[in-house]
């Protein structure tokens, strides 16, 4: 199982002293065709603590075992799916007043996600017909105590909607900065869903140095970008005073990490400072975008789309970061 999230956020842990008793949670492998359907498992839930609903504790326990067992295990980590009373100790959890307020925002705001589902019909559509091999994913809402944005586990993807309740959202500004919230508004749920998603079925765990992930990232905006129909930039959020900075400074940036040897660093701690959302890139000082990895990554699967117009975007989901690099004619 594996377990991803959209972004470098800080986990927050909500202390709850919890009842144990008896409950049968049973593992079961959801089953689903490929016809694009948002399940509203956050509903059920809901339903559960809200309603003590012994059918929707039903549900959860058969038709939504797998999406239950993440939850559970991985997401709010407070037990093991199998552990005697953990029905009630997960009712608990989510009567937290905290969690609470969560879940009434998400029922305000996401009365129904119709406009999502449209635009990812659409979107897997088109990816299936340039890979017969592609899966569509069966993907569910969930409420998650803001913890994860995005987990996937094979073809399952959950969305915590309680991380897209908008920049403005008055709990966010208790524990996020501001560069950490940009993205935490409704706009970015099926980019997030894509990217996330494509990675994982692309290979992007196969990429170790920072050159690899920045053309392995540049390469899944770029085709996030086209079938969304966005320019490149506004697909990867470099807007304004941060882009600008971006495009000003490119050949600087560039110069840099390849007079410092940093291309082919596999250095996480390095890596992540130019790859994550970030204040500012420490190694260029206050006032320099973040990110400068991502930029330059789609600034480089950009130039080899240009320079190889005779490469389909269907190719590029298939071309490994070596062969982008090679062919890009990338010089700022």
């Amino acid at each position: 199982m594996k377990i991803l999230k959209t972004k470098g956020y800080i986990f927050i842990f909500l202390c709850i002293l919890l009842t144990a008793c008896t409950g049968n949670w049973q593992r079961w492998v959801d089953s689903s065709d490929e016809e694009m359907k948002i399940i509203r498992y956050d509903e059920v839930m809901d339903d559960f603590v809200s309603l003590n609903s012994y059918s929707a504790l039903q549900r959860l326990n058969s038709e939504y075992s797998l999406q239950t067992s993440m939850l559970i295990e991985d997401v709010l980590a407070i037990g093991n799916v199998q552990d005697p009373g953990i029905d009630r100790k997960l009712r608990a959890f989510y009567q937290d007043s905290i969690v609470q307020g969560l879940y009434r925002e998400v029922r305000r705001q996401y009365g129904d996600m119709d406009p999502e589902e449209e635009i990812l019909s659409d979107v897997f559509t088109e990816l299936k017909e340039a890979d017969s091999d592609f899966v569509v994913p069966i993907i569910y809402t969930q409420v998650c105590a803001l913890n994860e944005s995005i987990v996937i586990s094979d073809s399952l993807v959950g969305v915590g909607l309680d991380k897209y309740l908008g920049v403005d959202y008055p709990l966010y500004k208790n524990y996020y900065y501001a560069y950490q919230r940009r993205t935490m508004e409704r706009s970015q749920i099926v980019p997030d869903i894509l990217f996330y998603y494509l990675s994982d079925q692309y290979g992007g765990h196969h990429n170790r140095t920072l050159l690899q992930r920045m053309i392995f990232a540049g390469k899944i905006h770029w085709i996030i970008a086209h079938l969304l129909k966005k320019p490149l930039a506004e697909e990867m959020n470099f807007a304004g005073g941060r882009r600008d900075w971006c495009m000003q400074h490119e050949k600087e940036v560039w110069q840099w990490l390849k007079n410092n040897d940093m291309l082919q660093t596999t250095d996480w701690v390095r890596i992540m400072a130019l790859m994550e959302p970030r204040e500012y890139t420490v190694f260029f000082g206050e006032g320099s975008a973040d990110q400068l990895g991502l930029w330059l990554g789609g600034q480089i699967v950009d130039c080899y789309m240009k320079h190889n117009r005779n490469i389909q975007w269907q190719e590029l989901l298939h071309t490994d970061s070596e062969t982008i690099y090679k062919n890009s004619g990338y010089n700022p």
